[in-house]
């Protein structure tokens, strides 16, 4: 959990992209100064550049003070942003020993100390370098400035070992429901989860697997907190793991949670060996996706753009970074062309009004608004009345009246609010609550309910399975060597459950060929 700061200076930090091109800029143009004048080329007088070096001096420790700030409230973590801040510091400290040294050069009589001036000089610019290579590794992650250059290579073909359970059925889980805000760059809570070192070492509620008491482990806890709880994990407004899912996780956790070999039971209550037993009917074609000139032009403005749900295409878009300069206009500028994707939209701290409410109400599938600290009132929020989707809605520090709950209640898939210090008052909220009484109302105006327990403790039996039930597969190993359709060897990785028996083929079209027929392939099994 980042510390608590104050307002004003997460306010500070987040001016972290603006101030950090100063020093860079600085130190480079004094660096070519000074290694001008040392060939005898070009000479400003000291005074000039004791201006020039106060400025950078300043500018550097800013830069250093506001990004180490930004890195504990914005959720990112990993080696990066430990380099990345290490240099920035260090980049800090050499700023203000050039800045000394300087001042001891004052009348241009101590040569020697010019010389260990201009030398530290030259270091500061030269670690810029890397501390700014890092801090873009951060924003557009790894190789972005070579990537155009680069022709990737095709992935190299390994024979793949014997997969354990955590790598066929745990692991994917992880990756597509808690990585993207507990992964290798982004470490909510301190906690990662995309590798078994990160899952052992835990963050900052402990570890998340509590092996010698498999039930009271936390990531059991957080799995099955009711869904309304900010406890809950994953959050409530994004997708959640199905009941295969949960149930895998589970049985795997009571298990041991071990990171090699096969746990009995897992693999058959996962979704996807579930979905090779009886083979479905064809899936309709995925929607077409937003344009890729509409994203560019969204990651241009430094608006963070993110996709929910990768089946439909939904999109988070949030203008936190620059919500200082967005208005109605950007809003429409730059939303517009990807409305019908959009399903979470963030304008907190933004400068918008009617007219960006208004096209949020043409937003189909748009079920999360956050409009905290904005300038809203009962007229702007008035346009998103009927909005047929929108399930949840932040207007903490807005200047409603009482007159907004007849907006609220217009609003029939609305199952959250938040009113914190919005300007509704307590007749308000009371005449909210009665006309609504399933809707949550936010308002900072009650206690916490106590916790509740979702479900008692799964007990796990050897009892035999119900009549009917998939038969559980014996091992994952595959049977044969040789792909029954093509007839070449096998990868692993592309296996299927038939008949409580894994068969391998050799690549991903070979098993639908297989699924149209069965039988015309299993005399082919070697």
């Amino acid at each position: 959990m980042a510390p608590p700061f104050p307002a004003w200076l997460e306010v500070f930090g987040r001016l972290h992209p603006l101030v950090l091109h100063l020093p860079i800029g600085l130190f480079v143009g004094l660096a070519v100064v000074e290694l001008l004048g040392a060939f005898g080329v070009f000479e400003l007088p000291r005074r000039v550049t004791g201006v020039w070096v106060g400025l950078a001096a300043l500018s550097a420790c800013a830069t250093a003070a506001s990004g180490w700030v930004l890195s504990h409230e914005s959720g990112y973590g990993g080696e990066t942003l430990e380099r990345h801040e290490t240099l920035g510091l260090i980049v800090g400290g050499l700023a203000l020993v050039v800045s000394a040294l300087h001042w001891m050069t004052r009348g241009g009589s101590r040569v020697g100390v010019v010389r260990v001036y201009r030398f530290v000089l030259f270091v500061a610019a030269a670690v810029l370098v890397p501390t700014g290579h890092f801090g873009a590794t951060l924003t557009h992650g790894e190789d972005f400035l070579l990537e155009p250059l680069r022709e990737k290579p095709a992935p190299p073909v390994e024979a793949a070992p014997v997969a354990s359970t955590y790598a066929t059925v745990i692991a994917p889980i992880l990756a597509s429901r808690c990585t993207a805000c507990h992964g290798e760059s982004k470490h909510k809570g301190k906690l990662a989860l995309h590798t078994p070192e990160a899952i052992a070492k835990g963050g900052e509620s402990g570890p998340p697997i509590d092996r010698a008491r498999p039930s009271e482990s936390e990531m059991l806890r957080r799995l099955k907190t009711p869904l309304d709880d900010d406890d809950h994990m994953p959050p409530g407004e994004k997708p959640q793991p199905t009941a295969e899912e949960s149930a895998a996780l589970e049985a795997w956790i009571s298990a041991g949670a071990p990171f090699e070999g096969v746990v009995n039971g897992v693999a058959t209550t996962s979704a996807r060996t579930s979905a090779i037993e009886t083979p479905t009917p064809p899936k309709p074609p995925k929607p077409i996706g937003p344009s890729d000139d509409a994203l560019a032009a969204l990651s241009t403005a430094f608006i963070h753009v993110e996709t929910v749900e990768r089946e439909t295409h939904s999109l988070w878009i949030d203008f936190s970074a620059v919500a200082t300069d967005t208005d109605d206009a950007a809003v429409e500028r730059l939303v517009a062309p990807v409305g019908e994707f959009v399903a979470e939209l963030t304008l907190a701290r933004t400068k918008v009004g009617a007219g960006a409410l208004a096209l949020a109400a043409k937003l189909p599938r748009l079920r999360r608004l956050d409009l905290r600290a904005a300038p809203i009132d009962d007229a702007a929020l008035a346009k998103l009345a009927g909005h047929a989707a929108l399930a949840e809605l932040v207007l903490a520090q807005t200047k409603l009246t009482d007159a907004s709950v007849d907006t609220l209640l217009a609003l029939p898939a609305l199952t959250r609010v938040f009113l914190w210090r919005s300007g509704v008052g307590a007749e308000g909220l009371a005449r909210l609550r009665a006309a609504r009484p399933t809707l949550i109302v936010d308002a900072g105006d009650e206690p916490d309910s106590a916790p509740t327990n979702a479900e008692t403790e799964i007990k796990l039996t050897s009892d035999a399975p119900l009549p009917g039930a998939a038969p559980i597969v014996a091992s994952l190993v595959p049977i044969n060597t040789k792909c029954p359709v093509s007839g070449s060897p096998i990868n692993p990785k592309y296996s299927v459950v038939h008949d409580g028996k894994v068969i391998g083929f050799c690549c991903p079209n070979c098993p639908k060929e297989f699924w149209a027929d069965p039988t015309k392939f299993l005399s082919k099994l070697e």
